[in-house]
């Protein structure tokens, strides 16, 4: 009998590189998104450096900002709307 292994690779976009993502595609710097949260650009940096998450408020602003619903940039399975320059 032969064993047979199949290796495949799931991508899955994690929280912090959604935040990434989204702030680029509006370039915009962690230090103009902060003063738009009101919080100081090193929550902004542990946010995208996965040590810390924004608490529900802020992902709230963040949908806000970013023009997409707070699951969009919680749930990795789901898919970014597409942009309007697309």
């Amino acid at each position: 009998m032969a064993i047979v292994c199949i290796e495949f690779e799931v991508k899955t976009v994690k929280l912090n590189e959604r935040l990434i993502s989204l702030r680029k595609d509006k370039r915009m710097s962690q230090q103009d998104l902060a003063e738009a949260l009101n919080v100081s650009r090193q929550a902004v940096s542990k946010w995208e450096a996965d040590q810390a998450v924004p608490g529900m408020d802020n992902l709230v602003e963040l949908g806000r900002i970013f023009g997409v619903p707070v699951d969009a940039i919680l749930r990795p399975d789901s898919r970014l709307p597409e942009s309007e320059s697309a």
